[in-house]
């Protein structure tokens, strides 16, 4: 599954790639969604799936639930969520179980997820794994 990854995420979909609360923008006419530096092309339901911690974090539904929820998510298969969702989460692993920086030398930036979104979708047109694209050692998930 680690490897297929880019193959479950790939369309041909205007994607924003970094939705979240601090990218909307609502106006009288709608919102408007800005900071479009991320911006790539990808399957439909990709965008939802990268939403999903966000939504979760500030108190909306679960990621299953608003998967349920959404046209995008419920059109995806199974194997494409699945496989998608790892590398998201292998990411998250991954940066979890790095030791907190330490106070004599400075310390290590954090890479943001846009970074890691960056990453995902550079590395779309070439045959690498999961953790390979994200820089991920399997020495640090063993």
């Amino acid at each position: 599954m680690e490897a297929s990854w880019s193959a479950h995420a790939a369309g041909p979909t205007l994607l924003h790639a970094d939705i979240r609360a601090d990218n909307l923008l609502l106006t009288d006419d709608g919102v408007v969604v800005v900071d479009w530096p991320h911006a790539c092309l990808g399957a439909v339901f990709v965008e939802v799936v990268l939403l999903a911690p966000s939504v979760a974090m500030q108190g909306g539904p679960e990621p299953a639930e608003l998967l349920a929820r959404s046209r995008d998510g419920r059109s995806a298969s199974c194997a494409d969520l699945t496989a998608t969702m790892c590398a998201l989460a292998g990411y998250f692993t991954e940066r979890s179980l790095r030791p907190p920086p330490s106070q004599t030398r400075a310390a290590e930036p954090i890479i943001p997820l846009r970074l890691f979104r960056s990453r995902i979708y550079r590395s779309k047109t070439r045959s690498a794994s999961c953790g390979s694209a994200l820089g991920i050692r399997r020495s640090a998930l063993a």
